[in-house]
C-alpha cells in the first residue's frame, strides 16, 4: 500500500481561481450556466435530466471518485479534475462563459493549478477535451497538445462541431 501524502490546503486557491463551495442555488445557477452558454454542453445534455447528471459527476455524493472543482473569478467559469487517479491520470474540465475574464492574472492562475493538481497528486497524464477553439489555444498557452480531432462529435443548438482532444504529459 502506497502512503499517499495531499496538502489540500495548497489546492485551495490559485490566482484568479477558487475552490467551489457548493450550496443548492449555486447547483441550481451552475446548471443553468451549463445549459445555456455556448459550447458547455452538447444537445442531448441540455435538458433537467441531463444537466442534473452533469452536476452530479462534477459534485459526486458517496463515490471514491475524487474531483477538485474551481470557480473562476465571480462565478465567471469552472475548472475541474475530475476522476483523479493518484499517481495517474485525471481528465480536465474548464468553462469560460464570460469571455472578459480572461486576462494574464487568470492564465496564470491556471498554470498554477494544473502544476499543482499534478503535483500533489502525482500525476503524469492530464487529458482535455473541447469542442470551443478558444479552450484549445488557451490550453495550448497551458502546454497541453492537441492529440486528436473528432470531427463533428460536438452537436450544439443542432450544429455539430469538431472536438479536440488535448493532454499534456509529465515526467515525475
Amino acid at each position: 500500500m502506497v502512503q499517499v501524502n495531499i496538502n489540500m490546503e495548497k489546492l485551495e486557491r490559485f490566482d484568479q481561481l477558487r475552490r467551489m463551495s457548493i450550496n443548492p442555488e449555486k447547483l441550481e445557477r451552475l446548471g443553468l450556466v451549463l445549459e445555456k452558454s455556448l459550447l458547455c454542453l452538447p444537445d442531448n445534455l441540455r435538458d433537467k435530466q441531463g444537466v442534473g447528471n452533469v452536476l452530479q459527476y462534477l459534485f459526486p455524493q458517496h463515490s471514491p471518485q475524487v474531483n477538485l472543482i474551481y470557480e473562476i473569478k465571480a462565478f465567471d467559469g469552472l475548472l475541474g479534475f475530475l476522476d483523479i487517479q493518484y499517481g495517474h491520470t485525471c481528465d480536465v474540465v474548464f468553462h469560460l462563459w464570460n469571455r472578459k475574464a480572461f486576462n494574464h492574472k487568470l492564465l496564470r492562475g491556471l498554470k498554477q493549478a494544473h502544476r499543482e493538481v499534478a503535483k500533489q497528486f502525482a500525476l503524469k497524464r492530464l487529458a482535455f477535451s473541447t469542442p470551443n477553439i478558444q479552450h484549445v489555444q488557451i490550453y495550448g498557452r497551458l502546454g497541453f497538445l492537441v492529440e486528436g480531432r473528432q470531427a463533428k462529435a460536438f452537436l450544439w443548438n443542432g450544429k455539430l462541431f469538431t472536438n479536440h482532444l488535448m493532454r499534456v504529459i509529465r515526467e515525475v
